[in-house]
């Protein structure tokens, strides 16, 4: 086991962005107040500001004449998908120096997998207003895997190794070598960012067998995704995991068919969805 000193390796975490965290921070109440105090807070980041018009005038809000204007972007584009795309934009940004790796392109693919399997499974619960925040967790539930990744990645790239010839849980293998594991980390991670209560319980609880949290459906849909992210990136399931999208299923309340339904077509409508695609363009993985 490595002696993984957590102050050291915390501070040499790069920092979501202050104008990211205070946007994600917003109420949506007050929506006139809200869209004069976003276009502020945008302006105040230049880099931001350019991508948010970029995004404006790609084929996912594609119109006639080229927006130019931060305010039209952010009233075409919509309150709560603009503090997606806010950290979306600023999770790209994270970790500059892998961007070229294996492990850099494999984890976001599937931190994007998760992301868009949780608000698919948000919105088959009917529960559209948790759909964006879903989306969020979905993206960051991992962080602590390229923490730890950031620490050591050679040791990690070995645990990667290990889990895929052995078929271990990557729990079992990072609190072997680090004595700790992506899920503590993370939710380290996450707490030091200022992320809302939400994003560091689904970062530390999901994937285990017995969460006590009152978030516990929260976690549970985040869980399945992050199963089912495994699924779509061409990994089958063991029978185990298929007993345990049984038990998640009970606890969101939704039926195998209609997750049947979302496994089969998950692949062909994400690559018709626009805001993937500029995803893909954000983070690289084309």
């Amino acid at each position: 086991m490595v002696d993984l000193d957590i102050e050291k390796a915390m501070k040499e975490l790069p920092v979501i962005p202050d104008v990211a965290m205070k946007i994600v921070g917003m109420a949506e109440e007050s929506m006139d107040l809200s869209f004069g105090q976003l276009e502020d807070l945008i302006k105040l980041d230049p880099i931001l500001s350019a991508k948010i018009l970029k995004v404006a005038n790609s084929a996912l809000y594609a119109r006639q004449r080229e927006i130019t204007s931060l305010k039209l972007a952010i009233s075409l584009i919509g309150f709560k998908t603009i503090k997606s795309l806010v950290l979306l934009i600023s999770a790209s940004n994270l970790f500059p120096k892998y961007r070229k790796t294996q492990f850099y392109k494999l984890f976001w693919r599937h931190s994007l997998y998760s992301a868009f399997t949780s608000k698919r499974l948000t919105l088959l619960n009917a529960t559209k207003d948790w759909a964006e925040q879903l989306f969020l967790t979905g993206l960051f539930h991992d962080i602590g895997q390229i923490a730890l990744y950031n620490t050591d990645p050679a040791g990690y790239e070995r645990i990667l190794k290990r889990r895929q010839e052995e078929n271990l849980r990557i729990r079992t293998l990072e609190q072997e070598y680090f004595g700790t594991t992506h899920t503590e980390v993370g939710a380290e991670v996450l707490t030091r960012w200022n992320f809302p209560p939400l994003f560091v319980e689904v970062a530390l609880f999901h994937g285990r067998d017995v969460v006590t949290s009152a978030n516990r459906k929260w976690i549970a849909i985040v869980s399945m995704s992050d199963i089912l992210a495994n699924e779509f990136e061409g990994f089958p399931l063991p029978p185990e995991k298929e007993s345990v999208l049984r038990e998640l299923s009970q606890t969101i309340a939704l039926r195998m068919e209609d997750i049947e339904v979302l496994r089969k077509d998950f692949l062909r409508t994400l690559k018709e969805d626009p805001l993937y695609r500029e995803c893909e363009q954000l983070f690289q993985l084309g």
